[in-house]
């Protein structure tokens, strides 16, 4: 078993620890669970009957629905029982183009088969819980920037450096979609000779590198700017200096002045000149100015061009600028070492030496790679660097192959021999650290974790549960609304979004980033104050500065300040009245009550409808610029019942978000005429507006279990697999019974086997 978690796969399944409202979710049948102890008898007299009528006619034959043959009842497994229960129990199947059983028929039929999974469970062998085999995972490129901030205190641009993360199962944190290309092979050893020069400063002014190249618009071999313009190269300086530039220019000159040029370092002017010398024996046109380090634009810019084709004087009716080349060289100042390194010298004393040179190797193995140095490595590093260059130099060679290798760019869990059962093994300290890092902050662990780690203190479960508590109290723990929530509401989506600027003049990138920080900042409250999950769409409170809180129609916030309000009586309700959910649910030019009702079922209930077929939007908007309202096209829609399978499930959830408008203001008409927010479901429910939609989530049991499992897949790494069902229903049992918290899914997930442990061999 786990250090940290010590639940049994048979108390995951005790109705004694099932949560309140998850019933049939907790359920365990692995098994037919006909062949375990229930005769034939029981379920020909009491469930035959409706089955035959109301299932197998589209789900048999030679070509079952959706591939799904319920005919062999006695073969069917766990998981497909669960699966009918529920789309029975929420009145999804038989669909209602099809005659229905009764009410009473209906909830008979879901007794039985409730009861006789719970039998099913019990008398049924036990499980163990899988822990699954993780894909190796590199670091995506938020992580690699957040860590070489937390091990140098050096910002890295790696986001725009990197190519960009693949995603798989809605995360940028799954393993086989972070892909390692011969691209991000040559950007990653380029990177880490960036920061380990960045780290170790070494003295470049004594003999200082000289860049020459030749610019654009060549002809003739020199660059020819025959009217204003620029001849412009691109360099990459190794840090911030003093530089000197030379450009080899000369001009034809004309008129009454010579000609003038400019140097230009990105789009700011540095310097000027009078270009006097002519060919053919060009001049050389120096400046030395302090420069940023990184990429950088240096152009020669033609100031005054002058052309008087008229001109009888031939020779005086032109002026041009021709540039030869440019030469940057430097840095020509003496470097200042950064924090990191002076701090590393001064820890492992002034002497020179090979000790001294291990101690440091040592820890910056322990830092990067996230664990002590095995025998060997410290020797192999040595060898990298050769022996007459002075220690810095050799600690940036050594660095650079740290931060190039597998231990620092992947999270290494490596198939240790000794498994303790069932094929899987617990992660030592040092492992579950970095799990536990990477989940809540996005990067490494510091030094208190790892001091942990070394002690051996994170199998002790008060020590752990105290570690989490920590961590999601510190400002780093803020990664995990940026990178999870957002990544889980599909809000990354908004920078894209483009409102028609005539329909909604209020939309703005401030609004835009406004939308966004209310979002993160209210899943991190639900979290550190250990409110309710329900609350993600029933909270009557938000966060506004003044530009959300004029849009949200509020009054007494202003400025960029953001304040926690109340939202009672405004028809918000949770995340479902986000603007920024709101946003990126809808059209550049009107709501879509599709976009919003797929966007509940995929993102809140881990129910995805299918894509449409081609040409409904398109018929969508031709039948409303005749005047038909939104509501009255999704109806003819779902008279269709090709289209009513999905949108029966839709159309009535997203067409409760209405009040809303394409950006998420608060509107109570649309087109003139009054809007009608009620919304009829499936099964019978009815509702009204996001609070009424809200109560309706909170009895579907699939709410907490897709929270339960969207953290998982984020905070393993990989996509969950029918293996993962007893993991998740431990940690919906050892939820509270009355109110389970976003703090209690969190803790329960790093404390599982699923994330303490992992599966080794085949």
């Amino acid at each position: 078993m786990s250090k940290v978690s010590r639940r049994t796969a048979a108390d995951a399944g005790d109705p004694q620890c099932q949560h309140a409202g998850l019933p049939h979710l907790l359920l365990f049948a692995a098994t037919p669970f006909l062949q375990h102890g229930h005769p034939w008898d029981e379920f020909e007299t009491r469930s035959r009957p409706f089955f035959e009528a109301h299932c197998v006619t589209c789900h048999g034959g030679a070509e079952p629905e959706a591939e799904l043959d319920l005919a062999a009842v006695d073969s069917l497994d766990g998981e497909v029982w669960l699966e009918v229960l529920g789309r029975v129990e929420r009145n999804e199947m038989p669909p209602s183009r099809e005659p229905g059983p009764g009410a009473a028929e209906r909830q008979a039929f879901v007794v039985w088969l409730t009861g006789a999974l719970e039998r099913a469970r019990a008398d049924g062998p036990s499980v163990p819980i899988d822990p699954g085999r993780p894909v190796l995972r590199r670091l995506n490129n938020v992580e690699y920037g957040n860590t070489v901030r937390a091990l140098f205190g050096l910002e890295f641009p790696a986001t725009t450096f990197f190519p960009s993360d693949g995603v798989g199962y809605g995360f940028d944190t799954v393993g086989e979609a972070l892909s390692f290309p011969s691209l991000r092979m040559e950007k990653t050893l380029e990177a880490a000779e960036r920061v380990a020069a960045a780290v170790f400063v070494v003295d470049d002014s004594r003999d200082p590198a000289v860049r020459r190249k030749e610019p654009d618009r060549r002809r003739g071999g020199v660059s020819v700017l025959a009217s204003r313009g620029d001849a412009q190269v691109h360099v990459h300086l190794p840090r911030a200096g003093t530089y000197r530039i030379r450009m080899r220019a000369f001009g034809q000159q004309a008129g009454a002045e010579p000609t003038r040029m400019a140097l230009v370092v990105g789009s700011t002017e540095r310097a000027r000149f009078e270009v006097t010398a002519q060919a053919p024996r060009p001049g050389t046109y120096t400046a030395t100015l302090a420069l940023e380090g990184g990429e950088q634009r240096i152009a020669a810019r033609f100031l005054n061009d002058y052309f008087r084709p008229e001109n009888p004087d031939p020779g005086d009716r032109d002026r041009n600028l021709f540039i030869q080349w440019i030469e940057v060289s430097g840095p020509l100042d003496r470097p200042v070492s950064s924090e990191f390194e002076l701090d590393l010298l001064r820890r492992f004393g002034p002497e020179l030496g090979r000790e001294r040179e291990e101690a440091i190797l040592r820890r910056l193995v322990r830092l990067a790679w996230r664990r002590p140095a095995l025998a060997g490595e410290i020797e192999r590093l040595r060898r990298v660097a050769p022996g007459h260059i002075s220690l810095v130099e050799r600690l940036r060679l050594e660095l650079t192959a740290i931060l190039a290798s597998p231990g620092f760019l992947y999270l290494v869990e490596p198939d240790a021999s000794g498994a303790e059962e069932e094929g899987s093994r617990a992660l030592d300290d040092h492992e579950l650290a970095t799990r536990l890092s990477y989940f809540l902050w996005s990067s490494p662990p510091d030094a208190l974790l790892s001091a942990l780690a070394d002690a051996g203190e994170l199998e002790r479960p008060a020590v752990f549960e105290l570690v989490v508590r920590r961590m999601l109290a510190d400002e780093r723990a803020d990664a995990l609304a940026e990178n999870f929530a957002l990544q889980w509401f599909q809000l990354r989506a908004l920078s894209a979004i483009d409102p028609d600027p005539e329909l909604f003049p209020s939309w703005s990138a401030q609004l835009r980033n406004s939308m966004l920080e209310e979002t993160q900042r209210f899943f991190m409250t639900l979290v550190r104050e250990e409110r309710s999950v329900w609350e993600l769409v029933e909270a009557d409170w938000t966060w506004v500065d003044g530009t959300l809180a004029a849009h949200y129609g509020l009054t007494g916030v202003q400025g960029e300040h953001f304040q926690r309000v109340s939202l009672a009586g405004t028809g918000r309700s949770g995340v479902l009245g986000h603007g920024s959910v709101l946003a990126v649910t809808s059209n550049p030019t009107r709501t879509s009550p599709v976009k919003r009702g797929k966007w509940i079922l995929e993102v809140l209930l881990d129910s995805s409808p299918p894509p449409p077929p081609p040409g409904v939007d398109a018929l969508a908007e031709e039948e409303l610029a005749a005047g038909a309202s939104l509501r009255e096209v999704l109806a003819r829609h779902r008279a269709d019942a090709a289209c009513a399978v999905c949108h029966d499930r839709m159309d009535p959830l997203g067409l409760g978000l209405e009040h809303f408008d394409a950006i998420g203001a608060w509107r109570e008409t649309d087109q003139g005429q009054p809007l009608d927010v009620t919304g009829l479901l499936p099964d019978g429910q009815r509702f009204e507006g996001a609070a009424g939609l809200a109560r309706i989530l909170r009895r579907d049991p699939r709410f907490v279990r897709t929270v339960v499992e969207r953290l998982l897949t984020y905070a393993l790494g990989r996509g969950l697999t029918d293996r993962d069902g007893p993991a998740v229903r431990e940690i919906l049992a050892a939820l509270p019974d009355a109110e389970p918290t976003l703090f209690a899914i969190i803790l329960e997930i790093a404390r599982s086997q699923a994330f303490t442990r992992r599966r080794v061999g085949d």
